[in-house]
């Protein structure tokens, strides 16, 4: 049992480097992404807290469920909408015409 809880440990701990490798990735390209930069971060941000709950749940018991929550990811959705639409609104608001 002890083997198998290093196991998943240890593939835990690969994913998380992949995961911080692709949000890095993404820091770097950013500019290239644009609009698809958003979604991207959303699915990084499920993947994390997805993550973070193996991290602490039973991952060995079949009866236990663990993933983020549909409201969790929608609010998450919702909230990173809002936040680009203030951010391109302050954009226009300061933007200098003719430029």
């Amino acid at each position: 049992m002890r083997r198998v809880c290093g196991a998943v440990r240890a593939y835990l701990a690969l994913a998380e480097g992949h995961l911080a490798a692709g949000w890095a990735y993404n820091e770097r390209t950013a500019g290239a992404l644009c609009a698809g930069a958003p979604g991207v971060r959303v699915a990084d941000i499920d993947r994390a807290k997805t993550l973070a709950k193996l991290r602490t749940g039973n991952v060995l018991d079949p009866q236990q469920r663990i993933k983020i929550s549909r409201p969790a990811v929608k609010g998450l959705i919702f909230a990173v909408g809002a936040l680009l639409s203030v951010a391109a609104g302050v954009a226009r608001l300061f933007s200098v015409p003719g430029t």
